[in-house]
């Protein structure tokens, strides 16, 4: 299913800056990671969160949106670190505007480049997959596939810009789908400051609610097939 043609030259100046800038970040942020990644722990990202001191904030956007794009570690590290260096209210704003940072460049990339780009980064089962998806993409399965356990997030997200899904319930359907989650992780992070079991608890409560989660998706489609 293709995009529409040259999507990119419609947007307004200022949204043009803001995607470019976007861009950027997300490349700082994965430079980064490339360079640190094998001792990426949320405790090590929450140490160099806070001794960035103001721009802190801004490295947690960028490093988030980094691995939401190109997902070459857990995001899930980041998003608890968030929590762990800027508590539960801020903590949760910025990694949600890093979670929407890497959603936005992941469906930019697939509306402005489409196949060509696709076939050369995908694998092939992964590409195939993508193809799928964008065949039935709403607004509604954009925010289910972000709450539920299922396709990779960065897949998501290019078969949301291979599909005629306009970019702005698409963002609104990811940000409500995956709000909840990142509230559970922030919170285990701000939690583990004080009280680091209970923090773990949350996180194996998070993992198992995944785990129901994706059960029941899993039955309930194989009932709607037969």
């Amino acid at each position: 299913m293709k995009a529409e043609r040259n999507p990119v030259a419609r947007l307004s100046n200022r949204a043009r800056v803001l995607l470019v800038v976007g861009v950027l970040l997300v490349v700082l942020g994965g430079l980064a990671i490339y360079r640190y990644g094998a001792a990426l722990r949320p405790e090590a990202v929450r140490d160099v969160l806070l001794s960035l001191g103001p721009w802190g904030p801004l490295a947690q956007i960028a490093l988030l949106g980094a691995v939401l794009t190109v997902p070459v570690v857990p995001a899930t590290i980041f998003q608890i670190a968030g929590g762990w260096a800027f508590g539960k209210t801020l903590g949760f704003v910025y990694t949600m505007l890093g979670d929407a940072l890497g959603a936005c460049i992941g469906f930019w990339v697939a509306r402005r480049w489409g196949d060509r780009v696709l076939q050369r980064w995908l694998s092939d089962a992964s590409y195939a997959q993508v193809q799928r998806l964008a065949g039935r993409m709403t607004w509604r399965t954009v925010m289910v596939l972000r709450l539920l356990p299922g396709p990779a997030y960065t897949l998501v997200s290019l078969a949301a810009g291979v599909s005629p899904l306009r970019f702005w319930p698409y963002l609104i359907g990811s940000v409500v789908g995956v709000a909840p989650w990142i509230a559970l992780l922030v919170l285990a992070g701000d939690v583990a400051r004080s009280n680091p079991l209970v923090a773990v608890g949350i996180i194996v409560g998070i993992v198992l609610l995944a785990v129901i989660l994706g059960r029941v998706a899993r039955t309930r489609s194989g009932d709607q097939q037969n």
